[in-house]
C-alpha cells in the first residue's frame, strides 16, 4: 500500500467523528509508545533485559512489561522522561494536527521506532577525535556546549559540531571544558 493510500484511508478516518479520531489517536499512541520501548531495549547495542531497563529508568521490575503492553497507554510524563534518560534519547512531546499525524504514520517503519544513540547520532567521530585532543575530560551525556580558549584568551560557546572549526583555527591548542546546561540553564556564555 503506498504512504499517500495509508494517509487517505486514515484522513477518511478522522473525518469521520472526533470521537474516532481520538480513539485511533489513544490507539496509536499506546502501540507505537509500546513498541518502540521494547526496539530501544532490546537493540543490539543494548539487548537490555525488561529487569536491566528498569534499574536504568529507577522504575519497578514488574512495570516494564506493563509499558511495552500495546494495551496499556496510561503513561504519566514523568515515566516517559524516565524511560528517556535510561536510553539516553531525547523526548518530544508536541501538539500536531490531524493531517501531520496523517503524514507522519504513512511514513513510518519499523526504522522509525530504533533511535541512534548519543554517541553515534551527535558526536561524529572526527568530531570525538578533536575533543579528545582538546583534552576534554569527564564530559556526560548532558553536556550542552563547549567553552573553547582561544589564542587571544577569549572564550566561545560553541556546539560539538563548531569544536573542529575552533580547533583547527586556533594556534594554540584550545582549552576546553565542558557546560552542563541541564544545571546552568540560566548562565550565559558570551563571546
Amino acid at each position: 500500500m503506498s504512504m499517500h493510500t495509508i494517509k487517505e484511508q486514515l484522513l477518511a478516518l478522522f473525518r469521520k467523528s472526533k470521537k474516532d479520531r481520538h480513539r485511533f489517536l489513544g490507539n496509536h499512541l499506546s502501540a507505537n509508545i509500546a513498541a518502540q520501548i521494547f526496539t530501544l531495549r532490546t537493540a543490539e547495542e543494548r539487548n537490555w533485559t525488561q529487569a536491566q531497563l528498569a534499574k536504568e529508568a529507577g522504575i519497578a521490575q514488574p512495570r516494564i512489561p506493563v509499558y511495552e503492553s500495546p494495551d496499556y497507554g496510561a503513561f504519566s510524563l514523568t515515566t516517559l522522561k524516565n524511560l528517556a534518560h535510561a536510553f539516553d534519547v531525547a523526548l518530544v512531546v508536541k501538539f500536531i494536527s490531524f493531517d501531520e499525524l496523517a503524514k507522519e504514520i504513512a511514513h513510518q517503519s519499523s526504522e522509525n521506532l530504533s533511535v541512534s544513540r548519543f554517541e553515534d547520532a551527535l558526536i561524529p567521530q572526527h568530531e570525538r577525535a578533536v575533543a579528545q585532543s582538546a583534552n576534554i575530560i569527564g564530559h556526560s551525556s548532558t553536556i550542552g556546549d563547549i567553552v573553547v580558549g582561544t589564542s587571544l584568551g577569549e572564550c566561545k560557546s560553541i556546539g560539538w559540531s563548531g569544536l573542529h572549526v575552533a580547533a583547527t583555527a586556533s594556534k594554540q591548542r584550545p582549552r576546553a571544558r565542558p557546560i552542563n546546561t541541564m544545571d546552568q540553564e540560566s548562565q550565559l556564555v558570551t563571546t
